[in-house]
This record gives structure tokens, C-alpha cells and sequence, in this order.
């Protein structure tokens, strides 16, 4: 079990456009993200880790803030060749995240609970660089810890195919039609066995 708080954070869902908003609480593909990025494990070596299992849990949903922000756009027709253009959109943001992480190995051919653990309690060991983040490099972590257990109460991030919520649980960067979705609720209440979630790119 790992806790993290993170002071200002934002998880924009992949269909927004020009209004920036966010998911209430962070999607198990971001989530996942960052706890390779804490063990230093590359991006050629992610897939090694997919059939991992997490249980996420937040304090509690929290109203975001809006704020306006000269944001970068660039046109499809120009990617790729350095046009680039700036202008204010608003954007929601959450202050003061802070959330509880079970992972457990599942499916996965590499040991990412073991990765974790070695990572907090040896961090002379790793060979990572850069600050750590969950989600966009600018949204830093402020605290992560390796703790027994989570709060007896806060709001969990249940899978459930009639809930309101359509997070990403892998994301493949070559081709994003081979990015996995699965429904979430939020539940207020402890974590419970039901509330694991596979990431990895399915079957």
C-alpha cells in the first residue's frame, strides 16, 4: 500500500477540447504511470509490468478549481513541423489530492509491489532522474509513502460497468486504438477486494 499526496493536480479526459476539465480522481493508467516512473522503469520495459492489479482511494472528491492559462496548441496540419500557438483556455485543477495505491503483482511477469517497496525504503538504489509527477510533469508529488493500510473510510474508485466514469486503464502510445477503457463509480467507503483493477493492454 502506498499513500501520495500531490497539491495540485488535473486528469484531463482524453475527449476534452478546448475547456480543460478533470476526472475527480486519478485514472489507473496515470496512476500506474507514475509508480514505474517512481522505480525508474522505462518505457521499453512497461509491458513487462501489465497485468499488475491497483486499488485506488481518495480522502475525498473535491470541487476543482478554474483557471485561465496560456495553453501551447498545435494544428494537426502543422505538427511536427515547430508552428506552434499559444492562447488562454481554462483548465480545472484539484487541490490537494491525496490518495491511497494497492498494488499487487496479478498477471504481471515482473514484480511491480516488490519494484515499489525497494524504491521507498532503498532510494540510493534507484537509477531514475527528474522529479516525479502523476500525470503532466508539472503536477509534482509532493509525499509517497509505503504505508500498513489506507484510512477506514474515503471515496474508492470501484469498477463498475454502469458508473459514470470511462478512465483509460492502459494507454499504447504507437497506437492509440489499442487503448483500454473500463467504467468506474466513486463509493465512499474502505477499500475492498472488489475494487482491484488490471492494467495492461487485454486480451
Amino acid at each position: 500500500m502506498v499513500s501520495a499526496s500531490v497539491p495540485v493536480a488535473s486528469f484531463r479526459p482524453y475527449l476534452s477540447r478546448d475547456y480543460q476539465d478533470t476526472y475527480p480522481a486519478p485514472p489507473p493508467a496515470t496512476v500506474f504511470g507514475m509508480l514505474l516512473s517512481l522505480c525508474g522503469i522505462t518505457e521499453a520495459a512497461r509491458s513487462d509490468y501489465g497485468g499488475t492489479e491497483l486499488a485506488i482511494m481518495v480522502d475525498r472528491v473535491r470541487e476543482p478549481s478554474r483557471v485561465l492559462r496560456k495553453l501551447r496548441r498545435d494544428p494537426a496540419s502543422h505538427r511536427g513541423r515547430g508552428i506552434a500557438k499559444y492562447r488562454p483556455d481554462y483548465q480545472e485543477l484539484i487541490l490537494g489530492l491525496r490518495a491511497w495505491i494497492a498494488v499487487r503483482q496479478g498477471d504481471a511477469a515482473s514484480d511491480l509491489p516488490d519494484c515499489v517497496r525497494d524504491a521507498l525504503e532503498h532510494p540510493e538504489s534507484l537509477d531514475r532522474y527528474g522529479a516525479l509527477s502523476l500525470g503532466e510533469s508539472t503536477f509534482l508529488v509532493d509525499e509517497i509513502a509505503v504505508c500498513d493500510s489506507p484510512p477506514a473510510g474515503g471515496t474508492v474508485l470501484h469498477p463498475d460497468d454502469t458508473g459514470s466514469l470511462t478512465l483509460p486503464v492502459w494507454v499504447d502510445y504507437k497506437d492509440p486504438s489499442a487503448t483500454r477503457l473500463q467504467r468506474f463509480g466513486l463509493v465512499e467507503r474502505p477499500l475492498a477486494e472488489e475494487d482491484y483493477v488490471q492494467v495492461g493492454p487485454g486480451a
